[in-house]
């Protein structure tokens, strides 16, 4: 059964939260030029930024690549090679923080999709598909800690063997064969790297339903972040702890909590009640769609003897669900708008564009709307009021 919105009121007040923070930031943010108003606010574009941290970890990656040589006796040593150069240093940390500013930029977006119901009906594949994109960033990020070959990645190899029942316990015994670890290094730096160019597909399955997809984040927002990376990067270095040492267990070292933070509830608490509780939340989270649908009007149809052919509702669809064809009755417009109810969201943006009221919501047709603004009209008039008619989103209804 469909949950109406009224009833959804923990999503409504965070969404008020999340209104309150955005216009906070607005006032901070915006000017004035030439009578127009603009928003320096880079919560209006968190899936493009997300876009040019990627942009970043690929030209920053691709640097490190060049100088990386795989193999437990080498890759340490090239890592520490490259950051005892000024701009190695500097690729790496810039490298690092993307990273972790990557996960984080796509949690808030996905947020801001929840807070503004824009998670359920046709949107459902591009959030899901954002959530499986984090999923492959996060595997992509946690083999990146293991190319280091320092004791965080000794630490990781320790739990994945401990997890494995030893499986591959052989390839990591004793140093006197680290050498045949090459081609370990190998693969995961390929997968490191396959990985990563898998996720430009996802992308463009998570725009799929878009027809004015945007891609590129306003200039300001890509030179002020590259700015904050590269301060980040000259004031905080990233840390350089021990290689790893397999004839020992791994002490304590700080970790990466957003890609190695899992080495510490499971060591305490197990995998399963760890895995098992992420598994939970994000089938949770995957199957919310059609856990919590939201309303809707149904798809938009056409009323043909209004309409004019003048592709409007075409122009502003932003799912491409609208086409023209040649009309076949013996009216004076050449064309004329057909939907296709299988991309059609109901959102209700052709009907606000038509102004011959050629367009109209299947479960909201143009005479019932017409006729419940007049009885309101009528109404407020009776009580010796000022009717104000006020066109709101729905899930605000």
């Amino acid at each position: 059964m469909t949950r109406y919105y009224p009833q959804r009121r923990v999503l409504r007040r965070l969404e008020k939260g999340w209104t309150r923070i955005e216009v906070l930031l607005n006032r901070l943010t915006s000017d004035e030029v030439e009578g127009r108003v603009r928003f320096w606010n880079p919560l209006y574009h968190l899936g493009t930024l997300a876009i040019f941290l990627l942009i970043v970890l690929a030209v920053t990656g691709t640097y490190l690549t060049i100088f990386y040589r795989p193999g437990a006796d080498r890759a340490y040593e090239t890592v520490m090679g490259i950051s005892h150069s000024w701009l190695g240093s500097l690729m790496r940390t810039v490298h690092r923080y993307a990273a972790d500013g990557l996960l984080l930029v796509i949690l808030l977006h996905a947020l801001k999709m929840l807070l503004s119901d824009r998670f359920w009906g046709s949107r459902w594949l591009a959030w899901v598909s954002g959530w499986l994109l984090l999923i492959l960033i996060w595997i992509i990020g946690v083999m990146g800690y293991w190319l280091v070959w320092d004791q965080r990645a000794q630490w990781l190899t320790e739990y994945l063997i401990g997890l494995l029942k030893g499986a591959f316990a052989l390839a990591f015994i004793t140093p006197e064969i680290a050498a045949r670890t090459f081609a370990f290094f190998v693969i995961v730096l390929f997968l490191h790297v396959f990985l990563s160019v898998l996720i430009l597909l996802g992308i463009l399955v998570h725009e799929l339903r878009l027809s004015r997809a945007r891609w590129w984040s306003p200039r300001w927002l890509m030179v002020g972040t590259g700015l904050v990376l590269v301060a980040l990067a000259l004031a905080r270095p990233a840390a350089t702890i021990p290689p790893a040492d397999l004839s020992r267990l791994v002490g304590t070292v700080s970790l990466d909590h957003w890609y190695l933070g899992f080495l510490r509830p499971t060591s305490r608490w197990g995998n399963l009640p760890f895995w098992g509780a992420a598994g939970l939340v994000m089938a949770v989270l995957l199957a919310l769609p059609w856990l919590a649908r939201g309303r809707t009007m149904g798809p938009a149809r056409v009323a043909e003897p209004a309409c004019t052919g003048c592709t409007l509702c075409l122009q502003q669809c932003p799912y491409e669900a609208i086409e023209m064809r040649p009309r076949t009755d013996e009216a004076r417009y050449p064309s004329r708008a057909v939907v296709n109810p299988a991309l059609c969201t109901g959102c209700g943006i052709c009907v606000g564009t038509c102004a011959p009221e050629g367009m109209e919501l299947v479960g909201l047709p143009t005479p019932r709307l017409r006729e419940t603004l007049r009885q309101a009209l009528a109404s407020a008039r009776d009580a010796g009021q000022t009717p104000a008619v006020v066109f709101t989103c729905q899930r605000h209804t």
